[in-house]
């Protein structure tokens, strides 16, 4: 998998993503301010607005999927991430692999310069390589990083 990601990685693209991510933070930040000047006095919650959802915009960005698309594909990583999530985390899985395999399919018709894209080029020159090969690695390596619920109660003031 690391040899069919290395595209995914150059020089170019991360330099590219250097300055999304620039301003994805300030977004983030942007809203922490917001929610700090509502309720001043109150914790802001750093994992609801920030240590959460950057990493996972960063990954959307990374992967390609739209935008339209980031609030389900964040519900998706935190109902896969939940250290007690049972069946639904199960049940998350398998939408997740079924919203992939979608997005595969339009990346194929409509390629870009996203990991996905790079994926379904690959797929394309091996057939062996299926999305049964693709989906669990890309959701461990990439979906799964840094999501896992802390006990309630872990705010930052």
């Amino acid at each position: 998998m690391r040899k069919v990601l290395v595209p995914a990685f150059s020089v170019p693209r991360m330099r590219r993503l250097g300055a999304r991510i620039r301003e994805l933070t300030e977004g983030c930040l942007d809203d922490m301010q917001s929610a700090h000047d509502a309720r001043p006095g109150e914790a802001v919650d750093l994992r609801e607005l920030l240590a959460f959802p950057l990493p996972v915009l960063v990954i959307c960005e990374l992967l390609g999927v739209p935008y339209a698309d980031r609030g389900h594909f964040r519900d998706l990583s935190e109902r896969i991430g939940e250290f007690d999530g049972g069946s639904d985390a199960q049940a998350a899985m398998g939408e997740f692999h079924a919203y992939m395999s979608g997005l595969a399919q339009a990346k194929r018709a409509h390629p870009e310069p996203d990991v996905i894209s790079d994926l379904v080029a690959v797929q394309a020159e091996d057939p062996t390589f299926t999305p049964t090969r693709m989906w669990p690695s890309c959701r461990r390596d990439c979906c799964s990083r840094g999501t896992k619920r802390p006990p309630t109660g872990s705010r930052w003031a």
